[in-house]
């Protein structure tokens, strides 16, 4: 499917309505999506970043391709004709866009909505919308100014969130540039040392907050094998501590490094989008799994050892993030705990019944 590509994509950017057609429908992960499938979705609003608009809209999506039924089927392509435009909406910012447009691409990928040669249909309207996702401009997060879609680009959860995004467009649009873009800068982020360094990914509250393994040459997720001392004035000063798989950027939320660091929540909230991000990428052809040592797993295992090495066990609960982490699970054959039926996430949902 990648125009001049060597690399082939899976069927389905996410998972494929063969693939659903294999779960059984039954047990805790299909009661929930069902549920939510049934569920009033509320008014489509891409411009509110905490709406379930988008996983509801998605529910229905996954509940069409299993069953076959057109009541979902049309339920789930109603969801996404509401959410066009939403995003126009005063106060959009690309972190609400990030979390809230990935779930409706992927609904959009199970119905095969796409255009048909009718400029009125709704396939091409979809399809055409989905596509004006790589040149829209929404106000940037930090500083209001407009700007388009930028994968990556802040080295942190909103743009991991905003990565994800833009990968899925790019496959669905099977736009050979975008798609190299959006895997160079996946790269760059997960610090592959073969990475082009595409995008200036920027990590200046990362370094200010001293979570680079190296100063001199930082990336967004701390390589393998890392550590690092921890610096006179700060509680543990002189012990050497883990730091492999540190999102640098999202653990500075929480203050500078230290022993033990302090909680925040953030990389989990990264992790919404740049496990995603890795899914589609890795069913588009590349290999977004195994780049720079596994990042991806090392990302979600250094929050498992926090747990441990602290024993402050909000760093790994089972329940926040659950549905990143039910992803890890199925592609690595790890065991890491996660709450089931899993969370229903920023960006993406149900992930027992589509990755179990």
């Amino acid at each position: 499917m990648l125009a001049g590509n060597a690399h082939a994509q899976s069927s389905g950017l996410w998972v494929s309505a063969d693939e659903l057609r294999l779960q059984p429908m039954s047990g805790a992960a299909w009661t929930a999506v069902l549920n939510d499938a049934n569920r009033d979705p509320g008014p489509a609003n891409i411009a509110d970043q905490d709406s379930h608009h988008d996983t509801y809209t998605l529910a229905a999506a996954i509940v069409a391709a299993r069953t076959g039924q057109s009541s979902y089927y049309l339920k789930a392509k109603k969801g996404i004709l509401d959410a066009m435009g939403t995003e126009f909406k005063t106060g959009t910012r690309w972190l609400a866009a990030g979390r809230n447009v990935l779930a409706y691409v992927i609904a959009a990928d199970l119905l095969n909505l796409r255009r048909d040669g009718s400029a009125n249909s709704d396939g091409t309207k979809v399809d055409l919308w989905i596509r004006g996702w790589l040149t829209k401009q929404l106000p940037d997060n930090n500083n209001g100014v407009l700007r388009p879609i930028r994968p990556f680009g802040g080295g942190s959860n909103a743009d991991a969130q905003e990565g994800a995004v833009f990968a899925a467009v790019a496959v669905w649009a099977d736009d050979p540039v975008a798609i190299t873009r959006g895997w160079d800068a996946f790269r760059t982020y997960a610090c592959d040392p073969n990475g082009p360094n595409y995008e200036d990914i920027d990590l200046q509250t990362g370094l200010q907050y001293n979570w680079a393994a190296d100063p001199k040459n930082p990336c967004a997720v701390n390589p393998l094998n890392s550590t690092k001392v921890v610096p006179p004035g700060f509680p543990g000063a002189g012990t050497t501590h883990r730091m492999d798989g540190a999102i640098i950027n999202d653990m500075r939320r929480g203050g500078a490094y230290q022993w033990s660091p302090a909680f925040t929540q953030y990389p989990w909230t990264g992790l919404a989008g740049f496990i995603p991000a890795a899914v589609i990428l890795q069913r588009a052809g590349y290999p977004a799994l195994q780049v720079a040592d596994k990042a991806v797993l090392r990302t979600v295992d250094y929050l498992f050892w926090l747990k441990g090495s602290t024993g402050l066990t909000s760093w790994f609960d089972g329940k926040r993030g659950s549905e990143v982490v039910q992803l890890v699970n199925h592609y690595y054959g790890t065991k890491y705990p996660t709450r089931k039926p899993v969370a229903r996430g920023h960006t993406v949902a149900y992930t027992d019944f589509t990755h179990p």
